[in-house]
């Protein structure tokens, strides 16, 4: 959303994707979509949680099973102060029934409701302060650190949009170096090529005093690239002189010049990648879809 709407994405737009944060042992928000939206504004600020939970009648008593854990409620804790409930007589029992099936669940027997609501249900409530930051790192322009750390404060959106353009310079440092590999691959394989093809000025270059020389100046493909950028096809026939004559032989022509074609396809693949390089961010994160979860919180 943020890289096709860029800078006109709003905090809105965002919480129609992110409703809240999540947490793995379930529980639910009972902050409001005004108040998520003031924290990724702001960039800090404190959310409201609640257990998740059931309480239905057990005889002329209560049965609470609690089934999500939100955050910041700490079980053990809770266990603690349930046991001494049950030395005041105040509750039956407190008993811990998690499972491989059930990770979380927790029962406790309470003889009314008047006690779950006074002293129990707020145990079940929890607050969790939250502020977005990011780390970021740069070259020093002193003498005194080679790295530069500054903490960065900002609202999730800015966080979010950060993130993206930082994903956007790897990307685009990703590309171009697989596109110089690719068009070192494509320039070989030319030159593999054009030896196939002119066998007869390999042979004769291995006879002469100068080879390179010989095959920058005779071999069709060089001759031609060394009037636009001479330095490469003199590196180009060293490369091939390190080939043996009888390896060049062996090599298929219809195979290399299938090779060539994928090569060329690939370069302008390449290319149209660092021409648009969000669609390249977008491609990246398509590939996280196999990871995700759905929330277990409750919003």
């Amino acid at each position: 959303m943020i890289i096709k709407k860029g800078p006109a994405a709003t905090v809105n737009d965002l919480l129609k994707y992110i409703k809240g944060p999540d947490y793995a042992y379930g529980g639910k928000l009972l902050s409001t979509t005004a108040e998520i939206a003031e924290l990724y504004k702001n960039g800090e600020g404190s959310l409201k949680y609640e257990c998740e939970y059931t309480l239905v009648p057990e005889g002329n008593k209560l049965l609470l099973t609690i089934t999500g854990y939100c955050p910041n409620f700490a079980p053990e804790s809770f266990i603690n102060k349930m046991l001494e409930f049950v030395k005041t007589g105040d509750i039956v029992y407190v008993n811990d029934c998690a499972n491989k099936s059930e990770k979380v669940k927790l029962e406790v027997l309470i003889k009314n409701k008047d006690f779950f609501e006074s002293k129990i249900h707020k145990l079940l409530i929890k607050t969790c302060n939250y502020r977005f930051y990011a780390i970021q790192r740069n070259k020093s322009t002193t003498l005194d650190k080679d790295v530069q750390v500054d903490i960065l404060v900002p609202n999730m959106l800015e966080l979010m949009t950060s993130w993206i353009e930082w994903r956007k310079e790897i990307e685009t440092k990703m590309t171009k170096r697989e596109l110089e590999l690719t068009i070192d691959k494509e320039y070989r394989l030319k030159t593999k090529e054009s030896a196939v093809q002119n066998l007869s000025v390999i042979k004769d270059a291995l006879e002469d005093n100068n080879t390179v020389n010989y095959i920058v100046t005779n071999l069709p493909y060089l001759k031609t690239l060394h009037t636009t950028n001479a330095k490469l096809a003199k590196e180009l026939a060293e490369y091939l002189m390190d080939q043996k004559l009888t390896s060049i032989r062996k090599l298929d022509l219809n195979k290399l010049q299938k090779e060539l074609v994928e090569c060329q396809k690939k370069t302008a693949s390449l290319n149209a990648d660092l021409a648009d390089i969000s669609k390249v961010v977008l491609r990246e994160l398509d590939k996280l879809k196999v990871f995700y979860k759905a929330r277990t919180l409750k919003v």
